[in-house]
């Protein structure tokens, strides 16, 4: 019987897993011209909708900027905090995993995952 359950719940984690894999959106900051500061991303965001699970792509000049994923302290003061996860190859992405996700790179973005 207990062999019979875990088979179930293995089952039913795969179809979950793989459900939730299909509806993973990717988003490219800034779109076709990347992170930059030509482009505003406090209105970026708008219009919208980030689940956790979605995957944030960064394209960006390595040699002008970086990509650091902060804490509410690290957003809220603009600098990287202890932990924070940084950036520096121009092309990286990160998937949404928690509720909020800040990134700061002389620039701001705040995402909330619906």
């Amino acid at each position: 019987m207990a062999a019979r359950a875990s088979i179930t719940v293995a089952v039913l984690m795969f179809f979950f897993l793989m459900h939730g894999e299909a509806d993973v959106t990717r988003y490219i900051l800034g779109d076709d011209l990347g992170w930059t500061n030509i482009v505003s991303m406090e209105t970026w965001p708008e219009g919208k909708t980030f689940y956790t699970g979605d995957i944030l792509e960064f394209h960006y000049d390595q040699y002008s900027y970086d990509v650091a994923i902060v804490n509410q302290t690290g957003h809220d003061s603009c600098t990287v905090n202890e932990g924070a996860k940084v950036f520096k190859t121009g092309n990286d992405e990160s998937r949404l995993c928690l509720e909020r996700i800040n990134a700061s790179a002389a620039m701001l973005l705040t995402v909330l995952s619906a």
